[in-house]
């Protein structure tokens, strides 16, 4: 659902192979698919990064339904709240995942992000690294309006944003992403009052892409007796092209452990074994 646009959705489904948990073979099986553009009634300047899919007066959104097949989406599924209880209660206090270029992913949620490279009509040279974290909340949970970046980054360089920002969704619950044709400035927001943005319902398999220096939040939406127990489950990845946040909020974590407070964490069973990365 889209405000100020209309829209239109393509699937793009990836399927793994139906007999084992072969892993690699989710980067073989992906098909080359042609981005969906979310219809905007106004453009908007020129980004000065190499990011061929909003560049020029293209709109500002791109939305994808069925991304994955069955078996990775389950993976997704079934980790979403172990990485989101890691992120909060980790003696690092980390706020971000770090998957610097050329290191091979070791879990779900880093497969899938190489994978929505190529969606994206890029490969993993294009990139200094991939920043990336879950969240799994309330339905009646929202996130406030704001624009992606880290601490050390806004002290130095308050304009240096991630290249895309984007939101899996898991699920069918929760309000949606809104993400306004807005920027950060000296003087505060450009322009001051948003002339268009988009609203992209939460659904299962649904993924969502834009520019990193957009403004953006989560609504939240009136819980009601049908919503009880249930959750927002969505992965946000961010593509750093240069200035990556690799500060102490934002590195390589070791999802094994809880050190120095605990030898294991939930996490460790998400972690793909040696003999899964091997597999063709």
């Amino acid at each position: 659902v889209l405000l100020f646009g209309g829209s239109q959705l393509k699937n793009a489904k990836w399927k793994l192979q139906d007999s084992t948990w072969a892993w690699p073979s989710l980067m073989a099986d992906v098909q080359h698919l042609e981005p969906v553009e979310a219809a905007s009634s106004s453009g908007s300047a020129e980004s000065p990064m190499n990011r061929h899919l909003f560049d020029g007066n293209s709109p500002r959104a791109a939305v994808w339904d069925n991304v994955f097949g069955t078996k990775m989406l389950v993976a997704l599924q079934q980790s979403v709240d172990d990485f989101h209880i890691w992120r909060m209660k980790n003696p690092a206090k980390l706020l971000g995942f770090w998957l610097p270029r050329g290191s091979t992913p070791r879990n779900a949620p880093e497969l899938a992000g190489h994978a929505l490279l190529r969606l994206l009509g890029h490969c993993e040279d294009d990139f200094i690294g991939i920043e990336w974290w879950c969240r799994h909340q309330p339905v009646g949970a929202g996130a406030h309006f704001h624009y992606d970046t880290h601490p050390f980054l806004t002290r130095e360089r308050p304009d240096i944003r991630p290249t895309y920002t984007l939101v899996l969704y898991l699920g069918n619950h929760g309000g949606p992403t809104v993400v306004l044709d807005q920027r950060s400035s000296e003087t505060g927001h450009d322009p001051k009052v948003p002339l268009s943005g988009y609203a992209v319902a939460s659904r299962e398999n649904r993924l969502l892409a834009f520019p990193g220096e957009l403004r953006h939040g989560a609504v939240a939406l009136p819980r009601s007796v049908k919503d009880r127990g249930q959750f927002r489950s969505v992965i946000l990845f961010n593509f750093w092209q240069q200035d990556a946040p690799h500060n102490q909020d934002c590195k390589a974590p070791d999802f094994s452990n809880y050190m120095p407070i605990c030898s294991w964490a939930p996490t460790a069973r998400h972690l793909l074994t040696e003999e899964a990365l091997a597999t063709d």
